[in-house]
């Protein structure tokens, strides 16, 4: 997985992890992962895509993202992302 690998590289110690994956999610998750921290460790539900979402496709997210929260903290990996549709998340 792209996203495990290039974590690693940056230095995180980073952790995929098995975990019972409710049928309606497990066709959005492609990985679940942890990040330890000083508390407990952060769980994210990650989705890998080649290519960032169109922003007419962002509404499509929102059911995704509530689906993925039942796993994690949703992540979604692309390659890139347009400033445009940048700006609309900050």
């Amino acid at each position: 997985m792209t996203a495990l690998r290039s974590i690693r590289q940056a230095g995180i110690d980073i952790t995929r992890v098995g975990v019972d994956i409710p049928a309606s999610v497990g066709k959005y998750v492609d990985a679940v992962l942890e990040v330890p921290t000083s508390t407990t460790p952060a769980r994210f539900a990650v989705e890998e895509k080649g290519r960032a979402p169109y922003p007419n496709e962002l509404h499509q997210l929102e059911g995704r993202r509530a689906a993925l929260c039942r796993v994690g903290h949703p992540l979604l990996v692309v390659p890139f992302v347009l400033e445009t549709l940048a700006r609309i998340f900050h």
